[in-house]
């Protein structure tokens, strides 16, 4: 499940895209009816506590499942969000616990 991606946000914009949630064969999707997720932005890969710029999660509507069947959660961080990142890369972290505690990242 574990994935690297590149993927470019820009300061000051609205930051609205999908992930995929996929198995291994990184063609079939994974059902994540009932599930929570949270995702980390960090400007350190393995830094969760000082170089943290946004915790967005199903909890605080900064990540929204948008088809649980198919395995698409959407991010949703506003501009006003962004337009305070002051980073050149950054990486992040996706977490998706089911019903059952089961996490996958």
């Amino acid at each position: 499940m574990a994935a690297k991606k590149k993927l470019k946000i820009n300061q000051g914009t609205k930051l609205d895209f999908p992930i995929y949630i996929r198995e291994s064969d990184e063609v079939t999707a994974v059902d994540i009816t009932g599930c929570s997720a949270k995702l980390q932005i960090r400007t350190k890969e393995a830094d969760y506590e000082t170089y943290t710029h946004a915790d967005l999660s199903t909890t605080n509507g900064k990540l929204v499942i948008t088809d649980a069947v198919n395995g698409v959660i959407t991010l949703a961080v506003a501009v006003s969000e962004t337009r305070d990142w002051k980073f050149n890369t950054a990486y992040f972290e996706l977490e998706v616990t089911f019903p059952s505690g089961h996490v996958i990242k």
